[in-house]
């Protein structure tokens, strides 16, 4: 971590952990250290010790957005940068908010959409863990597709044994990761709709570990001998903070509206 203030990184971490233990109590005290919070969150990089710190602060904000939205204030739209910091963060969370403010509208209640994203995320952590064991390279994932192509289809399939409106938002993220695999092939020049077609075929009859995506070339390759790959981290920390960024526009905005609102300013910010 680049050093903003003049702790180290147990310090932090301890700090974090107070903020987020206390959160559960007192969220009106804890919002007024927003903007500590909030500089805790954009000094936080993609070790493991610097994401538990992210993640203790992440937490400690959806308590305050959950129990006291207003309390976020005039902070909220620089919170809300600092957790969708990332291209792959804002393309997932553009197209979360999109699935969950059309299951807002057919009445799925907050509290189910962010039950659901939280049980999508501690099943996207397992998988990519699995991903990372199978593909065996030093802490790295196939890149450009690949990896999220794997994703969307495992959560589709855990989507499967989630019972209740929750298995509505676990659709809801598979159709994000998918968008995803779209975005990946228009970086790469093939066109967004056949490509993740085509992709998504070649991994219907692919043995695990899934390692094809969209090279350079703009052909579908084994991203490993491309050496086109990301760390683990480095995928779990923008799939997180997707996740953990659409919960908190979703705890302050709550209604389909407001939240397509979002959406529009997370697509523009993009183009």
């Amino acid at each position: 971590m680049e050093r903003r203030f003049d702790k180290s990184i147990s310090e932090l971490r301890a700090e974090a952990d107070q903020f987020k233990t206390r959160a559960q109590s007192d969220p009106a005290v804890v919002a007024t250290y927003l903007p500590r919070l909030r500089k805790l969150l954009e000094a936080a990089g993609y070790s493991r010790d610097e994401m538990m710190v992210r993640d203790d602060v992440q937490r400690t904000i959806l308590a305050i957005a959950d129990q006291r939205p207003e309390a976020l204030a005039d902070e909220y739209p620089d919170l809300v940068a600092a957790f969708l910091d990332t291209r792959e963060t804002r393309v997932l969370a553009q197209r979360l908010l999109h699935n969950c403010a059309e299951l807002w509208a057919y009445g799925v209640t907050r509290q189910e959409i962010t039950d659901g994203l939280d049980v999508v995320e501690g099943e996207i952590v397992d998988q990519l863990a699995d991903i990372a064991e199978q593909v065996d390279d030093d802490g790295r994932v196939p890149g450009n597709g690949a990896t999220a192509m794997a994703l969307s289809q495992r959560v589709a399939d855990f989507a499967h044994s989630v019972a209740g409106r929750q298995q509505l938002v676990v659709e809801a993220t598979s159709d994000a990761l998918f968008d995803l695999v779209r975005f990946h092939a228009s970086e790469k020049g093939v066109d967004p709709i056949d490509g993740a077609v085509d992709l998504r075929s070649r991994y219907e009859t692919a043995s695990e570990p899934f390692v094809r995506g969209f090279s350079d070339r703009g052909t579908i390759e084994a991203m490993r001998e491309t050496e086109e790959t990301q760390t683990k981290n480095y995928v779990l920390r923008y799939v997180v903070d997707a996740l953990v960024g659409t919960s908190l526009i979703v705890s302050v905005e709550r209604s389909e509206a407001r939240m397509l609102r979002i959406e529009a300013v997370l697509a523009e910010r993009d183009q």
